[in-house]
């Protein structure tokens, strides 16, 4: 009896196996997103497969799971074909977007258009926030193939996606199906496990090529929003690709109350780019729009952020700023305790400075130089830092964690210090009326009245990136209630200084004498760009500096200052000669152009402009040229001096005979005075740098000094070089 209830029960196990194979084997002929319910009342989605015995089940959001079958209630099998008819598929949508006719000529600088964009957010009760996102694209050209690939992150353990489907659909209306074995998850920061919270999904959709349409569904299921998580959505009415229809929906119980949106600037007819609805149900407000051909643009040079010049709405769920930082601080400060061999290294950083100024540069280089800088977002871990004590051992930590570190060291020196956070105007225009901590990117430590950028491993003591200055700042331990600047007259000015030296010889052999010194923010790129370099490539990058000042120029000798002292500033002297800089003519030498003496005008080279124009840094030009005449030699021709200004851009280019020591000086300062240019005024620069171009066109000219005593004449058709009387220092040239 015992033995036939035993061979019924393996014959019903059999039987079962069978038929799990049996949906297993037919369910991976198709692209699908299975479900398990298990016996407890869970479910597990993902892609299953069956394997000795057990069933595994491989979810989006961590490794393949393995399943006892006894466990199982039973499996969803989602059935979607690898390719199928675009008449078979159940989806008004896509029935739509693909019955479109397209006029393609309509569309002539567009890569792909979107027939269908569409963003649903859902605001539930517990504070998660779930995104369905979907978008129909149509291919138009052959830079748009790569359109088909997709890669998203997610926190692992707050955030999860779910493709709900991505297929293409060819002109002959043929579908083709993502496969999940075709999607793939990698690790973002394997390689520095204190960081390793982030899974990258990536994908290609089959089968796209010219002409063919994307498809692509995903399910975000997203964190629990807070002050330092929150809600935000910003769209843009202009784009890098066009839409025939956008829309969006915002989902959220009636009950949150902070949640605002504000349009930026009008639509062309001078309303509001596009009507926002709201209408509350019950228990639920809903918050949408709906937006017909957004444009594309054609990028021009030096464009400004988005921010500053297209249509927008932006959603933001506020917070009072107190609020923010009291939260930051709650996070921060129980995690900048130093541990005993933390403060035994830091007593001996310290031991021979003799004040505070000099202990927190010890400490600045210190860390700088032993704590690698990784690039990690500070919103990883929802503003909270790493286990300082763990980073320290590890020696790496992201620009947030590093700059907890220096705190903590500084703060148990007892030197008074605090952490900033600031804006990031060059990335996007600030709204304080609808600030978020996402609109505070940039991260400083302030200690007696100097910044100190905490991820400077290049960075002098008390140098900022130049991004950095011009910018709303808050601080977390000294809370002032409000925002404070940091202007960029609180710091060295960012520039490279080069003095050029010609001693041009009797054979019109030229040989060169160039020293750059770099200041500022200026600095550290300097030491960043060689410190790494082999010698060989250091080299050959000053031969190219050599070519670059005159053609064919011969690399004599090179030095370089210590790129690890941070104490001196960052510099270079370069000596070389060429043959071909000077042009002889009967007796007379001629220099075209005037070394260093050009000016970029490629951003102004058309006759018309849509946007406005924005530098992204005060840039200032600190060129000097010292031109040494050959025995026996004046000057019979040199181009006037060029100094023109307007409100945005000054440019100065002086020149100068001094006939005592017999050399022509060459002194060029150009300054940026504004950061933006309206379009109504770019003929005005255009104006101003093209009239300062022409000097590069200009010649100096040089020819046999009478001997002494002899009657000359010297018949300028040009222009004449002034004399030095010896009570100055030269005069100009003039025309």
């Amino acid at each position: 009896m015992k033995k036939k209830n035993s061979a019924g029960k393996y014959a019903k196990i059999g039987i079962y196996l069978l038929i799990l194979a049996a949906i297993i084997a037919l369910a991976n002929n198709f692209a699908s997103a299975d479900i398990i319910h298990l016996k407890n009342g869970d479910k597990i989605s993902g892609n299953v497969t069956l394997k000795d015995g057990m069933v595994t089940v491989k979810p989006p959001y961590t490794e393949k799971l393995l399943i006892g079958f006894k466990e199982i209630e039973r499996i969803d099998i989602t059935q979607t074909k690898d390719t199928e008819e675009l008449s078979a598929v159940k989806d008004d949508i896509l029935q739509k977007a693909c019955a479109e006719k397209i006029d393609e000529t309509m569309y002539p600088n567009a890569g792909h258009l979107y027939l269908h964009k569409e963003d649903n957010y859902f605001y539930n009760a517990d504070n998660t926030i779930d995104i369905h996102s979907r978008s129909i694209i149509k291919v138009l050209k052959e830079r748009s193939l790569d359109a088909a690939n997709f890669v998203r992150s997610v926190k692992k353990e707050e955030e999860s996606i779910e493709i709900v489907h991505a297929r293409s659909i060819s002109p002959e209306g043929v579908v083709s199906n993502l496969r999940n074995d075709a999607v793939k998850y990698t690790d973002k920061y394997l390689a520095y496990p204190i960081y390793d919270k982030v899974k990258i999904l990536q994908f290609s959709v089959p089968e796209v090529k010219i002409g063919s349409i994307i498809d692509v569904k995903m399910i975000t299921k997203s964190y629990k929003a807070d002050c330092l998580n929150p809600l935000t959505y910003r769209k843009y009415f202009i784009s890098y690709e066009p839409a025939k229809y956008s829309k969006f929906t915002l989902s959220h119980p009636k009950n949150i109350k902070n949640i605002e949106y504000k349009q930026y600037f009008k639509a062309a007819s001078g309303t509001d780019a596009v009507k926002i609805n709201r209408e509350v149900t019950g228990e639920t407000v809903l918050v949408s729009f709906e937006k017909n051909d957004i444009p594309d643009y054609i990028d021009e040079p030096l464009m400004p952020p988005f921010s500053y010049f297209a249509p927008n709405v932006k959603f933001v769920e506020k917070y009072k700023l107190n609020d923010i930082v009291a939260e930051l601080k709650k996070r921060i400060e129980p995690k900048t305790v130093l541990s005993d061999k933390m403060k035994s290294d830091l007593a001996e950083i310290i031991k021979d400075c003799k004040n505070n100024k000099e202990k927190a540069k010890a400490i600045y280089f210190f860390l700088a130089t032993n704590i690698k800088y990784v690039e990690v977002e500070a919103s990883l871990d929802d503003y909270r830092p790493a286990d300082i004590q763990k980073i320290y051992s590890e020696k790496y930590a992201s620009l947030f964690d590093r700059t907890v570190l220096l705190y903590s060291f500084l703060k148990e020196a007892g030197i008074s210090c605090d952490i900033c956070f600031g804006t990031d105007q060059n990335s996007y225009k600030f709204d304080e009326d609808m600030l978020s901590i996402y609109d505070f990117d940039n991260m400083l430590v302030e200690c007696e009245n100097d910044y100190l950028f905490a991820s400077g491993e290049y960075y002098p003591y008390g140098i900022i990136p130049e991004s950095y200055k011009d910018n709303k700042y808050f601080k977390i331990f000294k809370f002032s209630g409000k925002l404070f600047d940091i202007t960029r007259d609180k710091f060295e000015r960012s520039y490279s200084s080069d003095m050029l030296t010609l001693n041009i010889t009797s054979d019109a052999n030229t040989v060169f004498h160039l020293e750059e010194l770099a200041h500022g923010s200026n600095d550290p790129s300097f030491r960043a760009s060689y410190k790494n370099l082999k010698p060989i490539k250091r080299k050959q990058s000053f031969e190219q500096i050599a070519s670059g000042i005159a053609n064919g120029g011969k690399l004599i000798n090179y030095t370089l200052s210590d790129v690890e002292n941070h104490n001196e500033k960052q510099g270079c002297t370069i000596d070389f000669e060429s043959p071909n800089y000077v042009s002889k003519l009967g007796d007379m030498y001629i220099l075209v152009p005037l070394p260093l003496s050009s000016i970029y005008t490629g951003f102004v080279s058309k006759e018309d402009r849509k946007y406005d124009i924005f530098f992204d840094n005060f840039s200032l030009d600190s060129i000097s040229v010292s031109i040494k005449l050959p025995d026996g030699y004046k000057v019979r021709y040199m181009p006037e001096s060029i100094e023109k200004a307007n409100e945005y851009f000054k440019i100065s280019l002086k020149l100068k005979y001094n006939e005592k020591n017999n050399e022509v000086i060459f002194i060029r300062r150009n300054e940026t005075l504004k950061k933006l240019v309206p379009v109504a005024d770019f003929k005005k620069l255009k104006e101003l740098f093209e009239s300062a171009a022409v000097l590069k066109k200009e010649r100096l000219i040089l020819e046999k000094a009478a001997a002494e005593g002899s009657d000359t004449v010297n018949n300028n058709s040009g222009g004449a070089a002034g004399k030095d009387t010896g009570n100055n220092n030269g005069t100009e040239g003039k025309k």
